[in-house]
């Protein structure tokens, strides 16, 4: 009976040393670093550039406030209607909301006798200014500039070609330009307010 329990069991296979199995460690942020530097060492000139180009890119796009080019200036300003001449009358500022149009780079906007075609008339040095937002970013416009008012045919016929009409019921038959002496502008990117106490420590 012994005999027969014996024959009956069954040895386990020795599984030999216990194989343990260990998860990857990250690097250290300086291998990190300096592994990401020789990768990008080793890239040839277009590739270099491209690297570059994105990094620079990304830089961009992080920033809360960026400053437009002339060409994004004027692309922004054509997209709106409505701006805000700045001006001086008797020596005292002052802003009147006009709705305008962009002509060959230059502000044009439509008055009626009166404070603003006046004011513009004395004070050639003027302010505009115009802006947008959306949900996520906005922007602001500055046009430094000079004012005329268009006076001979050939000016005229320009200024009306540009289909700039009035939004009030009311006469405005002149028309202003402002040429620009200078155009800035901004983007802003809306977001909360950086954690001053992280930032900080």
């Amino acid at each position: 009976m012994a005999r027969y329990a014996a024959s009956n069991v069954q040895v386990q296979p020795d599984p030999g040393p216990t194989k343990r199995i260990y998860a990857p460690t990250p690097p250290a942020p300086h291998r990190l670093a300096r592994a990401v530097c020789a990768e990008v060492w080793d890239l040839g000139p277009c590739q270099w550039a491209s690297a570059v180009g994105s990094v620079a890119a990304m830089s961009e796009e992080e920033q809360p406030i960026s400053i437009l080019s002339e060409t994004q200036c004027w692309d922004l300003l054509e997209s709106v209607a409505l701006g805000r001449l700045v001006t001086s009358v008797d020596g005292q500022p002052e802003i009147f909301p006009v709705n305008f149009v962009v002509q060959h780079r230059s502000v044009l906007f439509r008055t009626a006798e009166g404070t603003k075609l006046v004011s513009t008339a004395i004070n050639n040095h003027v302010l505009f200014e115009a802006d947008g937002s959306t949900f996520d970013e906005g922007w602001s416009v500055i046009v430094k500039g000079t004012t005329r008012v268009p006076r001979t045919d050939d000016e005229l016929e320009e200024a009306r070609r540009a289909w700039l009409f009035p939004w009030t019921a009311t006469s405005k038959p002149h028309f202003v330009r402002i040429r620009p002496l200078s155009v800035t502008g901004r983007r802003f990117v809306f977001g909360p307010a950086p954690d001053t106490e992280s930032t900080l420590a």
